[in-house]
């Protein structure tokens, strides 16, 4: 058998080249007026929910539609994807009815309907004429849908909800704030503002049980509440002086609104 020896030893070199990404800020994360920090989502998965934001967001005049596509989720409690659901054989404003195609059960539930709701579908119905059917209609578009895009209802894609309510806050002048917080500014007046029952939270949200209702406000951080009860009882120069501080969406210092009712105190000493 043949004897090979090795002459030499040939070494090659792999060099790794390491690409590092720097990671610009989020668009939607900005400061508020007061100077601070807000975000749409955070690590924690919590919702800050600051209940002054939505007074100016529902205040603002603006066309019915849009005004809708921001009412459904703040005052009925609706999920982004359950918006363009809405049919006309759903609503029953006479008796102040409204049926949802839940988005996650995939069936039907009768919810109350809100009166300042109920008045502005049936402008919207009527001004478009809508015998039957979804009463929102997919807008004229200047090129063809993606393969990939998400649609809810008939050609109301969850993108195009997001950017109506992204205009109005830009509009207002506030951080931008997605569909799903509506639905927490719902819980938080509902629960820390109105003072109801868990239960009837748990029938709007359509949880399953009241642990689930009571994990989802675990989420929820209503600012205005934390900030009311941290005062409470202290002699602060960031506390208003009227008594409706706690549940007033827009209290502030020195407070003297058409609703302003003054606190009294009492001098127990004789």
């Amino acid at each position: 058998m043949e004897k090979r020896r090795v002459l030499a030893w040939s070494v090659q070199a792999i060099i790794v080249t390491k690409t590092i990404r720097i990671i610009k800020p989020r668009e939607n994360q900005k400061h508020s007026a007061s100077g601070l920090f807000h975000s749409d989502s955070d690590s924690e998965g919590k919702i800050v929910v600051y209940r002054g934001y939505f007074v100016r967001l529902l205040s603002q005049p603006k066309p019915l539609r849009d005004q809708l596509l921001i009412e459904l989720p703040t005052l009925q409690a609706f999920r982004t994807g359950e918006i363009g659901t809405v049919d006309t054989a759903h609503i029953d404003v006479e008796h102040g009815d409204i049926q949802i195609l839940d988005s996650k059960k995939h069936r039907l539930f009768t919810l109350p309907l809100d009166a300042t709701v109920a008045d502005h579908l049936d402008k919207y119905i009527h001004s478009r004429n809508i015998v039957s059917g979804p009463i929102f209609k997919p807008e004229k578009r200047t090129r063809p849908r993606k393969p990939n895009s998400k649609t809810k209802g008939v050609g109301l894609s969850l993108s195009y909800i997001q950017r109506v309510w992204r205009k109005w806050c830009d509009i207002c002048s506030i951080p931008y704030m997605s569909p799903r917080y509506g639905r927490a500014y719902f819980a938080c007046v509902w629960h820390y503002v109105e003072h109801k029952s868990m239960f009837g939270l748990m029938t709007i949200l359509r949880h399953d049980d009241i642990l689930a209702t009571q994990k989802y406000l675990s989420k929820i951080i209503d600012y205005a509440a934390v900030k009311a009860e941290f005062n409470r009882g202290k002699k602060s120069p960031f506390s208003s002086l009227c008594t409706r501080f706690d549940s007033c969406p827009l209290a502030a210092p020195n407070c003297y609104c058409r609703m302003f009712q003054p606190k009294i105190e009492v001098n127990h000493k004789i």
